[in-house]
């Protein structure tokens, strides 16, 4: 699939859905819509997928709902 097409689709996608839904509401509505709609489209569409992240040599849990702690001291 070409990059031009794709991102035609997608930015296709994001309109449709704020046509539909409005300004306003949560990320996580929207996000959920775009899912809906770039599959409708035929798109193979993952949403909110693991991404090891390292940090000062630490790997980050980053997946969703993943307990998050800060931990503070002096």
């Amino acid at each position: 699939m070409q990059l031009n097409f794709l991102s035609s689709q997608i930015i296709h996608a994001a309109l449709s859905v704020h046509k539909e839904l409005g300004p306003g509401l949560l990320e996580s509505v929207y996000q959920q819509c775009m899912v809906i709609e770039l599959r409708e489209n035929g798109l193979n569409v993952q949403s909110e997928v693991e991404l090891p992240v390292r940090y000062h040599g630490h790997v980050k849990d980053t997946r969703p709902g993943a307990t998050r702690e800060l931990e503070l001291s002096s």
